[in-house]
């Protein structure tokens, strides 16, 4: 039987995305390999609602300003909504209250504002994969279909 659920936000911590793949751990070193460490250094991350495979996945990041985030994709939809600082996209910079909606398995890459940029990330499940543009245009390859980068 299906149940709400209430999250308190304060009762959730933000924590460095460095932090989340500890030294020695395989699975966090193959990740740690694939992210560059602005980005793992340059951003903090908690945990709204945690997901799991059939259930709802949100989370907030916090980004230093100016921070460059490579082009990679996520194997889930997602939405961006912006509620502090800026997302630049491109050569459009869009500030708070700007909600950004990608495709899983679709490419993109963007940058932090000059005042950093804070955002929620909702999923329809949890998700926690960093694809490449290589991984994903190998993988598009093998599977035939055409890249489409954001």
């Amino acid at each position: 039987m299906a149940r709400i659920e209430f999250v308190d936000v304060k009762d959730t911590q933000f924590v460095k995305v460095l932090d989340l793949y500890p030294d020695g751990d395989p699975e966090a070193e193959k990740m740690k390999a694939k992210i560059p460490s602005e980005e793992l250094e340059g951003q903090a991350v908690r945990f709204i609602v945690p997901g799991g495979p059939e259930a709802l996945q949100l989370f907030e990041v916090k980004c230093d300003p100016d921070v460059q985030f490579n082009t990679h994709a996520h194997d889930e939809d997602e939405i961006i909504y912006v509620t502090q600082g800026s997302i630049v996209l491109g050569k459009r910079e869009h500030g708070v209250g700007s909600a950004i909606m990608i495709p899983g398995k679709t490419l993109y890459g963007f940058k932090s504002g000059a005042e950093g940029l804070t955002f929620l990330n909702f999923r329809a499940a949890a998700d926690f994969t960093y694809i490449t543009r290589d991984e994903l245009m190998q993988e598009r390859a093998e599977s035939g279909s055409a890249a489409q980068p954001a």
